[in-house]
């Protein structure tokens, strides 16, 4: 496929057509794309994988994360499926704010060592803004 042909040191076009692939289910050939990447561009590769996750969540695509999450586990991606854990939890957390649910969000909130509690913390500033970060630590990070 003529789209599919792309420079495999271009971070950038990896992120576009996994983002592609993602939209069409087509989860075989996006295994074969990250194995390719993965041994292409092995000190890169966790950069691509954050930005997709970070894609995906800024827009909201939180069933292709789990998704890519599944596919990251079949190649054996550790090191990347870590930034997935991580997305998934801030979605997780943003949807129970947006929901109005800070108790929920607060219960998953607990359970994050520092590392992943700052990364989260970043995630949901980004996705939902500064003012709403703020507004979600009275109501849910006081208390901790």
């Amino acid at each position: 496929d003529k789209a599919l042909e792309i420079d495999p040191r271009d971070a950038k076009a990896w992120c576009g057509i996994i983002l592609l692939l993602l939209q069409e289910s087509n989860i075989g050939i996006i295994k074969d794309r990250l194995k390719e990447g993965k041994s292409l561009i092995p000190d890169a590769f966790p950069d691509i994988v954050f930005n997709l996750f970070f894609y995906l969540f800024s827009e909201g695509l939180f069933k292709e994360i789990e998704t890519l999450k599944k596919i990251l586990q079949d190649i054996e991606c550790e090191d990347a499926l870590e930034f997935c854990n991580q997305f998934i939890i801030a979605s997780e957390i943003t949807e129970h704010l947006l929901g109005n649910k800070p108790i929920d969000a607060l219960k998953i909130f607990e359970q994050l060592d520092v590392v992943n509690r700052a990364v989260v913390e970043k995630v949901i500033e980004t996705k939902l803004g500064k003012d709403w970060l703020n507004k979600a630590r009275k109501k849910i990070l006081e208390p901790i």
